[in-house]
């Protein structure tokens, strides 16, 4: 798997310079899934050469997103709207460069009533970037996001 970037579109709903995830690298058996990212001069992310902190944030949403998506279309389903629910121990532990190239992964912890709460890593190298809990609620068949 190492889907370019114009194909990763069909799984999230993001467009634009709001985009932040460049490749879909793994998506595993146990549901791990990784994507990559190399941080742009003209993201609406980048403050005075630094990826920010909200950009971190979306860089992991995305690619919590894009796992997601790739599986629901695998199974012949539509893909569902989703929204974060709640972060919790977010760490930032540095804001990277413009040029990094970011590698980001997410585990699902469990799935209770309807919420995913899942791990979220960045890396760039091995140089840990930034982490979270995130709890997801993806739109059911009865209830619409908006």
């Amino acid at each position: 798997m190492n889907e370019k970037a114009e194909d990763i579109l069909c799984y999230i709903p993001q467009r634009g310079m709001v985009v932040v995830v460049d490749k879909l690298l793994e998506l595993a058996s146990d549901g791990k899934i990784s994507s990559s990212y190399i941080v742009k001069q003209d993201s609406v992310f980048v403050q005075d050469g630094q990826f920010t902190e909200a950009g971190l944030i979306e860089l992991m949403a995305q690619t919590a997103a894009m796992g997601s998506g790739y599986q629901q279309l695998q199974n012949n389903q539509p893909i569902k709207k989703g929204f974060i629910a709640g972060i919790k121990k977010l760490s930032v532990h540095f804001l990277p460069q413009v040029g990094s190239n970011l590698t980001a992964t997410m585990a699902e912890l469990h799935y209770v009533l309807g919420f995913s709460v899942v791990q979220l890593q960045i890396f760039c190298g091995s140089s840990l970037v930034s982490s979270c809990e995130m709890k997801i609620a993806l739109e059911s068949d009865s209830t619409k996001l908006t």
